[in-house]
């Protein structure tokens, strides 16, 4: 092919090539990983810890197999039948803290910026507070009647007006406790932004009433915002207001009596040194001050009776410690509980499997750059600035990369070998459209073209191919093949 040649149907065609190819050692590849993934490193089953109505902390195991009921067992691996017919476990309350500041204060995007409510009268009203999408940012609440789609007025501290008030009207609330659903709480949970209509809900007139009283942290203060009414007012104010969430105190009744459902009214607020506990029908509290073993990132805390309550520090790791404290911050008791071997950072075995079979930079590596880390990677996802992110990345994967680079040089050094025996043109796209592709390129690279017969030129020797004229070497015309006597000629 010479370099007059069109090159773009067959650079299409080769990447079509590429592609299909691709796809099916991918498969391949993703296979033999995960097959040989299992069998050095089975799957762990997954554990968490629980707290029983009277405090006692048990392990919960998932079993084999898809629908069975998990397994419960003491710390020291005693067997617990839980009774099926009641509550039996005791929730906790997820509270952030200083060191979760750090993490997760980071700008919004837009869809991070709204989260959206239902006073759920009939018919409703919705609300939607919007969040300006700054670290130390700024938010209010606007209403638009379910009926007629209309825009009813926003709502700004403690004021409900027709028009946008000033911003410096709206309530401060830091970016980060709107990203992770530490701000916002009602009778269903913690809320977090979502751009979409408020859930339905159904229940008594009650219920409805107080699901649409919405407490959420705003600067030092907790406050509470009333959907119907169309005001706020504040519950308390402390120097720093972290998080909150629900909070379900352990029955005063015998675990071994049945358990009468209730709605819980009581808010876990978290404090530079405290947990308090908030009534919010009566406005009473209860304090418990935290041991410095608790530490300022995030815990779970289950408030039990008499004033004692249980940490969890931290919450979803494989070691994690349990703290029985009284409202003093006085530890009782401590756990230390290993639920598993930690988790493995760097490249799996499926990794290293698709960089061995299916090496492909434009896949593999440069995603990674674009977004500073693998999106599959948990432990560096978007939390963190797109440098530490790829820092992280690069120290964890950097032999994997290596690896890549080096299968996807080798194919892009054959194809530029294989240009030049044949003597083709547009090179300098081939070699680097190979290496970006890797295997899959180089496939779809030879897959599409002729193999002509390479023979010595009479003139100067070298071997060359003979599907043209003249010698790719020397420019020397190739002599006509002999007469047959067959020939016929116009």
């Amino acid at each position: 092919m010479s370099k007059r040649t069109p090159i773009l149907r067959p650079v299409l065609l080769a990447v079509l090539l590429a592609l299909g190819g691709g796809i099916a050692i991918g498969f391949v590849a993703t296979w033999c990983g995960t097959t040989i993934e299992r069998l050095v490193n089975p799957p762990q089953r997954g554990a968490s810890l629980r707290i029983d109505l009277d405090g006692t902390p048990m392990v919960m195991r998932y079993l084999d197999g898809f629908g069975r009921e998990p397994e419960y067992r003491t710390l020291d691996g005693a067997l617990v039948i839980l009774d099926r017919t009641r509550e039996s476990l005791l929730g906790g309350s997820r509270l952030f803290g200083r060191e979760s500041r750090a993490r997760y204060n980071l700008p919004l995007k837009w869809n991070q910026r709204i989260i959206s409510f239902s006073d759920y009268a009939s018919p409703p009203t919705y609300w939607y507070f919007v969040h300006d999408g700054k670290k130390d940012g700024r938010g209010y609440f606007v209403a638009f009647d379910s009926v007629s789609k209309l825009r009813l007025g926003y709502l700004a501290r403690g004021r409900f007006s027709p028009e946008l008030p000033p911003r410096e009207d709206w309530f401060p609330l830091a970016a980060w406790q709107l990203r992770i659903g530490a701000a916002f709480v009602d009778g269903r949970g913690p809320l977090s932004a979502s751009a979409y209509g408020p859930a339905s809900h159904h229940g008594g007139v009650e219920s409805l009433r107080f699901l649409s009283r919405i407490p959420f942290v705003s600067g030092s203060q907790l406050l509470e915002v009333d959907l119907r009414a169309r005001t706020s007012r504040v519950l308390f104010e402390s120097s720093e207001v972290f998080s909150e969430a629900q909070s379900v105190r352990a029955p005063l009744r015998s675990r071994d009596q049945a358990r009468e459902e209730e709605s819980s009214h009581d808010l876990a607020v978290r404090l530079a040194d405290r947990v308090r506990v908030l009534d919010r029908k009566t406005g009473e509290y209860r304090d418990y001050l935290l041991p410095s073993e608790a530490g300022g990132g995030e815990f779970i805390f289950y408030e039990l009776q008499n004033g004692i309550a249980v940490l969890v520090v931290p919450p979803w790791a494989p070691a994690q410690t349990l703290f029985r404290i009284d409202a003093a911050g006085k530890i009782l008791k401590r756990w230390d509980v290993s639920l598993g071997p930690p988790r493995r950072s760097g490249p799996r075995i499926q990794d290293w499997a698709m960089a061995t079979f299916l090496p492909c930079p434009l896949v593999e590596i440069l995603p990674v750059f674009i977004a500073g880390s693998f999106p599959w990677d948990r432990a560096l996802a978007a939390h963190l600035p797109y440098g530490q992110r790829l820092a992280a990345a690069l120290t964890q994967y950097w032999l994997w990369f290596a690896l890549v680079a080096l299968l996807a040089a080798i194919f892009a050094w054959l194809t530029y070998r294989r240009q030049r025996r044949f003597s083709l043109g547009w090179t300098w796209i081939w070699v680097p459209l190979v290496f970006l592709l890797g295997l899959p390129g180089f496939l779809g690279y030879l897959c599409h073209r002729r193999w002509p017969v390479r023979e010595a030129c009479p003139a100067c020797g070298q071997v060359v191919p003979r599907d043209r004229v003249a010698c790719s070497r020397c420019g020397s015309e190739f002599p006509a093949p002999a007469a047959k006597g067959i020939e016929v000629f116009a």
